[in-house]
């Protein structure tokens, strides 16, 4: 068997644990999602929003994607994403008005 070495100092894992990140969300395992999010010195918009969601921390994802729709007003993927924490939330009036000005 081969003796492994320890990666070079420096060495940044930020890709591979943001990778394990998304591999945790689709297998919906908030335990794992939890520990790999303990390594990700500053986690992206994206990552804090995939946590907040696997956790059940709806009011947490909602202000995410209200900052997402901030920067990218255009993106219905964002306002897609906004509908779903407002409906997982039980707010329900407030999903109607967003088809219904």
């Amino acid at each position: 068997m081969r003796e492994q070495q320890p990666p070079p100092p420096g060495t940044d894992f930020t890709p591979y644990y943001e990778h394990l990140h998304e591999i945790y969300a689709q297998l919906d395992q908030p335990d794992g999602m939890e520990g790999i999010s303990t390594l990700i010195l500053s986690p992206s918009l994206e990552h804090q929003i995939c946590q907040h969601e696997s956790t059940g921390c709806w009011t947490a994802a909602q202000s995410c994607w209200e900052v997402r729709l901030q920067q990218q007003p255009d993106k219905l993927d964002f306002h897609l994403g906004l509908l779903q924490c407002l409906r997982n939330l039980g707010h329900y009036g407030t999903v109607l008005l967003a088809f219904w000005p």
